[in-house]
């Protein structure tokens, strides 16, 4: 009896942590030629949650289901930031395009 009763417990556990499922938001980003970007910084703004992209210029974050604004930073680009709402247990792609931007105001340092 014992053992049935921890075996019902250990099934409400998974079932209620399934009910709890994130949500996943991936994407890649590339630069205006079409080529992948390597180490753009990916946050979604506000919570501090935050990835960088790798070698193929993709990236992938797992949180909480709701709607994020998602900033794309690179040092050289122009940053850009899109709108995602994303949905409990479900992949969200968002991508993007990165732009050169003015490096004109980086300081030298030496």
């Amino acid at each position: 009896m014992r053992s049935h009763l921890q075996g019902l417990l250990v099934l409400v556990g998974v079932l209620g942590s399934t009910a709890n499922a994130q949500a996943v938001i991936k994407g890649s980003v590339q630069d205006s030629s079409g080529r992948p970007l390597v180490g753009v910084l990916v946050t979604l703004e506000g919570t501090g949650r935050e990835a960088r992209t790798d070698s193929s210029g993709r990236y992938l974050l797992s949180v909480a289901p709701e709607t994020y604004s998602v900033r794309f930073r690179q040092l050289g680009y122009g940053p850009l930031t899109r709108r995602a709402q994303l949905i409990r247990g479900a992949s969200t792609v968002v991508d993007g395009v990165l732009a050169p931007g003015d490096v004109s105001q980086l300081a030298t340092v030496g």
